[in-house]
């Protein structure tokens, strides 16, 4: 990538680039416009930084920690209950469109490429299971267990032992919790 010396300088090398253009049409594939609209909101909080000499510094220093910012700003205004966007424009179902199938790692992808997109996904599945932990109790116990399957790394079995909730209950309790996150996600894996 090119250096930059300003803000719209990285809006014009981004808005060029087919890497940066996948990550948009990650989080929006089916609605072009939608999808234009939610760029042009994106370059405006570029351009209204308060820190925008560091993120040219960023930009210029290390590509792969501000394409990281900028999936940061991506995620965040997509899935923050709070972001002006995602007031305006989220889906009146609450779904997030996402189709995990559309970017498309370059030949000459590594390991931090491939970390941040598995951190970002995670950081998504982590905003779901907050969203809905709140909602009710029976979501707080889905994903209570769905955390100690997933991140703890334990089986029906141990969870079964450590709860005190018959296996077979500990399955659909965490397939519930699964089912959510991938309907909110809607992911294709």
């Amino acid at each position: 990538m090119v250096s930059a010396d300003t803000i719209n300088k990285i809006i014009e090398l981004i808005e060029s680039n087919n890497e940066y253009k996948q990550i948009f049409k990650k989080f929006i594939p089916n609605n072009k416009d939608r999808r234009n609209e939610f760029k042009q909101y994106i370059y405006l909080t570029l351009l209204e930084s308060k820190n925008k000499q560091e993120l040219v510094d960023l930009w210029n220093v290390d590509k792969n920690k501000f394409r990281f910012y900028f999936c940061r700003v991506v995620t965040n205004n997509i899935i923050s209950s709070t972001s002006p966007w995602y007031l305006k424009f989220r889906d009146k179902d609450n779904t997030i469109e996402l189709d995990t199938n559309t970017i498309d790692l370059e030949d000459d992808s590594n390991d931090v490429e491939i970390k941040m997109w598995n951190e970002y996904k995670l950081d998504l599945i982590n905003t779901i299971i907050n969203l809905y932990i709140n909602i009710n109790s029976t979501n707080f116990r889905n994903f209570t267990l769905f955390k100690m399957y997933y991140y703890e790394k334990m089986n029906y079995k141990e969870i079964s032992n450590k709860t005190n909730i018959p296996v077979t209950n500990v399955f659909n309790y965490i397939t519930k919790a699964k089912n959510i996150i991938k309907e909110k996600l809607k992911i294709n894996d």
